[in-house]
């Protein structure tokens, strides 16, 4: 009974698994930028059914009207002939509230304004402390990440997934900053840079401060130098900045006649997509002083099960001091496709909840093992046990024959003794007839 369900609740869980593949793939397309909203729209369906599907699965797999996958089953299994030999059999809830990702999303810091561009460049990095290693304790183990100080959040990544072995939590990151407006009609120069070291130099004309596509258009000309992509948003009259490998993005030396320009930052939300972090630093461009700005990338760390992550000093890339930051659960159906920052999310929560769902059938496969295991023991020993009574059965009959054996012999031998003796009164008589 025990093997049946097993082999029912792995193959629930097999079903699970191919539609979050399914859902996974529908991710992946949707973090393409080629898709209208339309499109993106029946992805949204198509996910929905899905988590149906799996909400499905979990209430509907019942085995002797017990429901398996719904975090109620929990059976006392006997191995033995007596009651104290037994297995406990749980399972984990399955339904799209319970699988998920546990996840932190680090701090995102922008620094005040700053004369010159290597003046911001430098205050950015100088916010975190040599000190500021990290302890990782994750489901696998725990881990320790040292700092050197100044690294960004591309190079802190870095380091997280070189212990994702030890402790089973990876890390993903992206840099994200707003231009939020421009007060006025102007033509503006400033600095740029990205992944490179050496910046690159932005010149735009805005005829119409509500229409900042010419401005998108000349961020993107160097975008191979920097890896800064600009997208519009607010009806053309803001600026969305990526830099998607977590490099530092850095604003300096803001040149224009008489307009300013709005810097804010970008934070991911607890739905997992992008916005303001409401810490607006205005650029001066009429002078040479308060011109220059840098903005601090994201990081991800998530994992199928809970973690936290501790630093050595408050200078730190997580919180402003030394005590643990936990992982915030956060659940399958709160996935959507509607952006493309939004899929690249859902695909690191799909591959949690995969994680989960390959977790569970790998303990289902190894208590499967162990009980095939006890009963081929058990046959075994009965088996065992049947031939060896077998063989004392077998020993009492050869000994009891024996005895028959015997007896039949001394029978058969008197007999043949009283015959013999007879024939000799017969044959005595036989002679003497013969001489009458």
């Amino acid at each position: 009974d025990a093997i049946i369900v097993v082999n029912s609740i792995d193959a629930s869980l097999s079903s699970a698994h191919d539609l979050l593949l399914t859902m996974r793939e529908l991710a992946v397309q949707g973090s393409s930028g080629i898709h209208t909203k339309e499109e993106r729209k029946f992805m949204n369906d198509e996910i929905n059914q899905i988590n149906m599907a799996l909400d499905s699965l979990a209430s509907n797999t019942v085995f002797n009207n017990k429901k398996l996958l719904d975090g109620t089953y929990n059976a006392k299994i006997t191995i033995g002939k007596d009651a104290q030999e037994f297995v406990n059999l749980s399972v984990n809830p399955m339904d799209t509230s319970s699988i998920g990702s546990h996840e932190i999303n680090s701090s995102v810091e922008i620094t005040s304004l700053k004369n010159d561009h290597n003046g911001a460049k430098n205050n950015l990095s100088a916010q975190f402390n040599s000190n500021a290693d990290y302890e990782v304790k994750g489901a696998n183990g725990t881990a320790t990440i040292t700092m050197n100080g100044g690294e960004n959040a591309r190079e802190v990544t870095q380091k997280f997934n070189l212990v994702t072995g030890k402790t089973g939590v990876s890390a993903s990151v992206s840099t994200k900053a707003k231009i939020v407006s421009i007060d006025a009609s102007d033509h503006f120069t400033f600095t740029l840079e990205g992944k490179n070291s050496n910046a690159s130099v932005v010149n735009a004309t805005i005829d119409d401060n509500k229409n900042l596509t010419t401005l998108k258009d000349s961020i993107n000309s160097v975008s191979t130098n920097t890896g800064i992509v600009a997208e519009l948003t607010n009806n053309n009259s803001s600026i969305i900045l990526t830099q998607v490998e977590g490099h530092n993005i850095v604003i300096g030396d803001l040149t224009s006649s008489s307009s300013s320009m709005v810097i804010d930052a970008m934070k991911k939300g607890n739905s997992g997509i992008f916005e303001d972090n409401n810490s607006t630093i205005s650029l001066v461009g009429d002078s040479n002083s308060n011109d220059s700005v840098a903005i601090l990338g994201q990081i991800t760390l998530s994992s199928s099960k809970a973690f936290s992550v501790t630093s050595g000093h408050t200078d730190n890339h997580f919180n402003a001091s030394t005590s643990a930051v936990s992982s915030n659960f956060i659940s399958l159906n709160e996935i959507n496709l509607s952006s493309e920052q939004s899929s690249s999310n859902a695909m690191a929560r799909i591959d949690s909840a995969l994680a989960m769902i390959s977790e569970m059938r790998s303990e289902m496969g190894a208590k499967s093992v162990r009980f095939q295991s006890i009963v081929n023991n058990l046959t075994n020993i009965e088996i065992n046990t049947e031939r060896h009574v077998d063989f004392l059965e077998d020993a009492e009959f050869t000994t009891e024959a024996s005895k028959l054996a015997r007896s039949q012999v001394i029978q058969q031998a008197s007999t043949a003794m009283i015959a013999q003796a007879n024939n000799v009164n017969n044959f005595m008589m036989s002679f003497l007839n013969q001489f009458k």
